[in-house]
């Protein structure tokens, strides 16, 4: 059991890198321009943008061009269409969507009730009366 714990902490940084790749971008490297950061992220993909006048927008990355990029923010009913240029950008990080952390925690959630249901089974099976 400690040597697949052992082996997760250790693969950490090879799972983020094949996170990456498997959506046809490049990790983020040490040094890289704000520029180079945006650029490496993915079309679609939810990102959180902080700009300089401490603003922050969330919404997908839509079409990028030398100059800036284009920010898909749903509000009530609606998607707006920013355009953000680069040097009024102060970060950009990608966000997992809520959707992603309910589907965890319910996947987690079943796996341990599971669990539990086959633990109780056993227990009654070794019982003697």
């Amino acid at each position: 059991m400690l040597r697949k714990i052992l082996a997760l902490v250790l693969m950490g940084p090879m799972l983020t890198e094949a996170t990456f790749a498997a959506k046809g971008a490049k990790p983020p490297q040490q040094g890289q321009t704000l520029k180079e950061k945006v650029l490496a992220i993915p079309a679609g993909t939810l990102v959180e943008v902080k700009l300089i006048t401490k603003e922050k927008l969330r919404g997908r990355i839509g079409e990028l061009t030398n100059e800036g990029f284009s920010l898909q923010v749903a509000r009530g009913n609606t998607i707006e269409a920013h355009q953000i240029s680069f040097s009024q950008v102060k970060s950009v990080k990608t966000v997992e969507g809520t959707g992603s952390k309910v589907g965890k925690g319910l996947i987690y959630g079943l796996a341990g009730a599971g669990a539990l249901l086959v633990t109780l089974i056993i227990i009654a099976a070794t019982q003697v009366y």
